[in-house]
């Protein structure tokens, strides 16, 4: 079935509103660009009202925030970034857990506010129970564990994760016709059922630009009739490359797409008889998305496979094919900075774990600052060639902001800025004694990471190299400064409504 739905806002404000003022215990949200301040605005507030321990997890090279702009990161929510081989971390994902039951969204929209808000997205959302889910939710969590191998992502997140998918495996689950699919070791194509299909219906924003991607669904497909949709500005491609990829293929249709918006949702659905099969997710018609799996270098993606009603397809205008002839709009992909760090963590009062993308042939230096601005910025050391990770003891700088700079371009080459992460402050929060009492709530249970904080938090100095060197202020044993209480209750924005998106997607 499908619903009203636009974005993981309305999954938020459908739990804000319930009856039984049921407490969230686990958010995440995965993209491949991240809107941090648009989600400090919309979702992060009310989701620690609700009690939810946050984690948001992006590609390396891909924020859209200024660390000036950014609050909360690490004080009020886990943060981190994750970086593929190859290929980029490019997965849509938001997962709500409560006391007793599960909510997912696997779909197109980044956490950003094009995604969420003003494009046409394709959404599919689970939900169960935990007495009865769908098979998915097992699916889910068996990736969420694998992640940390072919995609990098420091520690901390990659034991998040994994706490996260052992949440997912004390649900008891049961058959489902649809099924989570992604591409950690197997391409996805490889993984869909092999024609020949008597219909099939393509669209995404992005088109292979040499059209190989384009051919191979063809090839496994066979179908009889082939209808691919492009917006004829917005969509990236290469019309002489689609026509190459058709050429003595099916009878085909050129659907040209309604502008009126941007169509960034991703469809790659076929009829056999009279059943239509759906895949939606973050996959674009491209070699990296489609062809390649994480570990040989393609993007890391995540998809839904399920049975729908009727085709997901939108409407549009028919066209001939020829109309591509000579039209290219390709856009060319901006290369991944040169240099990457992954997180920050305090491992206790004034210990600082920072973690790198990838061992770097040549020492960099680490820069620390309060907030981001020009002129904050302190060094606080160095990560020698080879090492990916690195300690140092400074002050308990929970949501300060870290950089790498490399040292031989004089501070004119660094990396894209991560939040020192404070475990206890982004733990899942207590309930609070100003909301209702919930008949679902349980004990909260400390997270690996806040038992092992408050053990090395107790550590006491016995002489350590920062002391001996009269550095006091940087000490590890320095006591953590008092927390300032703080609410974390506001409204949320008036749900956007389209009817005629294809938002919804399938809901099973």
């Amino acid at each position: 079935m499908t619903w009203e739905f636009t974005s993981p806002l309305t999954l938020l404000g459908e739990w804000r509103d319930r009856t039984d003022a049921a407490e969230l215990h686990e958010l995440l949200l995965l993209g491949f660009t991240v809107d941090l301040p648009f989600l400090e605005k919309t979702l992060i507030p009310t989701a620690r009202a609700l009690g939810a321990r946050i984690t948001v997890i992006g590609d390396a090279g891909q924020g859209l925030y200024d660390p000036v702009d950014v609050r909360m990161a690490g004080r009020s929510y886990f943060h981190g970034l994750a970086a593929c081989r190859g290929g980029s971390f490019h997965p849509k994902l938001a997962l709500f857990i409560g006391a007793h039951e599960a909510v997912a969204a696997i779909g197109s929209g980044n956490p950003t506010m094009a995604g969420w808000g003003y494009n046409d997205e394709l959404w599919t959302v689970l939900r169960g129970q935990e007495t009865g889910a769908p098979e998915l939710f097992r699916e889910l969590g068996t990736w969420l564990t694998a992640l940390s191998g072919p995609v990098l992502v420091p520690q901390y997140a990659a034991e998040l994760l994994e706490e996260i998918a052992a949440r997912l495996a004390e649900f008891q689950t049961s058959q489902h016709p649809a099924r989570v699919l992604h591409n950690l070791g197997t391409g996805l194509l490889a993984q869909l059922p092999a024609g020949p299909v008597d219909e099939l219906h393509l669209y995404a924003p992005f088109v292979d630009r040499n059209g190989r991607a384009l051919a191979r669904i063809i090839e496994r497909f066979a179908p009889a009739r082939l209808t691919i949709g492009v917006q004829e500005r917005w969509s990236s491609y290469d019309g002489d490359k689609i026509l190459e990829a058709l050429a003595d293929g099916p009878d085909a249709e050129l659907r040209l797409l309604a502008e009126q918006r941007p169509r960034h949702g991703k469809l790659l659905e076929w009829r056999s008889d009279d059943r239509w099969t759906a895949l939606t997710g973050s996959a674009n018609l491209t070699g990296a998305a489609l062809l390649n799996s994480t570990a040989d270098g393609g993007n890391c993606e995540l998809g839904a496979l399920a049975p729908v009603a009727s085709p997901l397809m939108p409407d549009g205008t028919a066209t001939e094919l020829g109309h591509l002839r000579g039209r290219r709009t390709v856009r060319e992909v901006e290369g991944r900075p040169g240099l990457l760090v992954l997180g920050a963590l305090l491992r206790g009062a004034g210990l600082l774990q920072v973690t790198l993308g990838h061992p770097y042939e040549v020492e960099v230096v680490v820069e620390v600052s309060p907030d981001g601005s020009p002129g904050s910025w302190l060094r606080i050391g160095t990560i020698p060639a080879g090492i990916t990770a690195q300690e140092f003891a400074v002050r308990e700088f929970a949501g300060a902001v870290v950089r790498i700079v490399d040292p031989r371009t004089g501070g004119r080459s660094e990396s894209p800025p991560v939040f020192v992460v404070h475990p206890t402050r982004c733990a899942r929060r207590q309930a609070d004694e100003n909301r209702p009492a919930s008949a679902t709530a349980i004990p909260r249970r400390r997270s690996s990471l806040t038992r092992r904080w408050a053990v090395a938090s107790a550590t006491t100095c016995s002489g350590c190299p920062t002391c001996s060197q009269n550095t006091a202020p940087l000490c590890r044993t320095e006591p953590p400064r008092p927390r300032r209480s703080r609410q974390f209750m506001t409204a949320m924005p008036p749900t956007l409504t389209n009817v005629s998106r294809p938002s919804g997607g399938p809901s099973l």
